[in-house]
């Protein structure tokens, strides 16, 4: 298999070569500024939940502050697609990457688990207005049949950077002082660094994609949320599907898995390096495959495939007796990012291409409100229930969730 793997290498590479040579230069750009962002993001993903407890946060206290990330996407999310439809993405990300470069710089300030709330607010206000934006780029730029492919790609080359940073990011924290505040914080400072170059690219070099300037949304606020439920297919179930596909990301991935694996089953920085490695490796291996796979066999097949994948990732970190299984659970939970990839597609093909900016607003906005409430639902669970029943919520949402996708129509278009 792996001799296989070698002798098919160069087709490989070559396809995709001629893929990203034959697509804009917005997908391009785009492709680059969200592998440092990527990167950038990584540095602190792991540890930030270790950070704000040794800042003095309880669990539940934990779950408050990661429920700010919820505020800040719910105040903002429609708005900016709504901006992003009527005046263009450009500035859109410009504003982005400066908020998420301000929210580092506080993060870095912080001296209690207080001082970290305006930090996470800022710094999660940004990346909901760059997630928000970004995959509306794809989907401008990508045709039909190609869309999950391409998804798959763009996400595959941009985890790229994820392989590197939670391994920089455990060698730093060993250099400043181990895995405490004294050694979390300076990563705040390397992050800010590099959002400052990506405002630079972006700034330098970013053009709105062709459909768009051609496409540009000519409605008023209100009118484009009503354009969104008029014309797109489903769109009241797959708002509900959507937000409930973020609970893994909003509850596990960012707040509880890291806190469970160090708290509860001893994991120092260099486990939750691999961990993080190990998460960013599945989309990377996987992204592009199963994104070919859903443009072959349909798009909720694979959504099926990979979300079962994800909840028995979550049964093997609660059991896992050895950092070996830790990881190995990490690696298992990639497959919710690859879930994601095939979301992104179908959100593309249930409405007009003008109204991508509103659609991922309206969703911004709801996924907001499940990051807020989540979070302390989790938080809650941790200190009352125990912290192993915090995933199991995960399991039971996902898992009804399987039941809502199997009344929303496929939108896989064979010829």
């Amino acid at each position: 298999m792996l001799l296989r793997f070698v002798k098919q290498f160069p087709t490989i590479i070559q396809f995709i070569m001629q893929f990203i040579s034959r697509q804009e230069k917005a997908f391009k750009v785009n492709m680059v500024r969200a592998g440092l962002q990527n990167f950038a993001e990584e540095l602190t993903l792991q540890y930030q939940p270790v950070y704000i407890s040794a800042l003095g946060a309880t669990a539940s206290q934990l779950g408050i502050v990661s429920s700010i990330r919820g505020f800040s996407t719910a105040i903002t999310a429609m708005v900016v697609g709504w901006l992003a439809d009527k005046h263009g993405l450009k500035v859109v990300f410009e504003v982005a990457t400066l908020l998420m470069t301000m929210g580092a710089l506080l993060f870095a300030l912080a001296q209690s688990w207080v001082m970290a709330i305006p930090a996470l607010l800022v710094a999660s206000l940004g990346l909901s207005i760059s997630r928000t934006a970004c995959p509306v780029v794809c989907g401008s730029c990508l045709r039909d049949e190609e869309r999950a492919t391409g998804r798959g790609l763009c996400d595959t080359l941009t985890l790229l950077p994820r392989l590197v940073s939670p391994t920089t990011a455990a060698i730093l924290i060993t250099v400043f002082g181990g895995l405490n505040r004294s050694g979390i914080r300076p990563l705040y400072y390397i992050q800010a660094l590099i959002l400052v170059a990506i405002f630079v690219l972006v700034f330098r070099a970013f053009m709105e994609p062709a459909s768009r300037r051609i496409l540009r949304a000519n409605l008023g606020f209100i009118e484009s949320i009503r354009e969104v439920f008029a014309k797109g297919i489903a769109m009241k179930r797959w708002v509900v599907f959507d937000c409930a596909s973020k609970i893994p990301y909003y509850v596990a991935t960012t707040v509880y898995v890291p806190l469970f694996a160090a708290r509860v089953k001893g994991a120092d920085q260099f486990t939750l390096g691999a961990m993080a490695t190990g998460l960013a490796v599945t989309p990377l291996l996987f992204s592009l495959p199963m994104g070919r796979l859903a443009d072959m066999v349909g798009r909720k097949k694979v959504i099926y495939l990979t979300t079962s994948i994800y909840c028995s990732s979550l049964l093997l970190l609660v059991y896992a007796p050895n950092p070996t299984i830790l990881i190995i659970s990490a690696i298992l939970q990639g497959f919710s990012e690859v879930a994601s990839v095939i979301r992104g597609a179908m959100t593309a093909e249930l409405v007009p291409p003008s109204l991508l900016g509103s659609t991922y607003g309206i969703l911004g906005l709801f996924r907001g409100i499940v990051s807020l409430i989540a979070p302390l639902i989790g938080g809650v669970l941790w200190d009352t229930t125990g912290p192993e029943y915090v995933f199991f919520f995960v399991i039971a949402t996902q898992l009804l969730n399987m039941l809502l996708l199997s009344t929303i129509p496929e939108t896989l278009k064979r010829a």
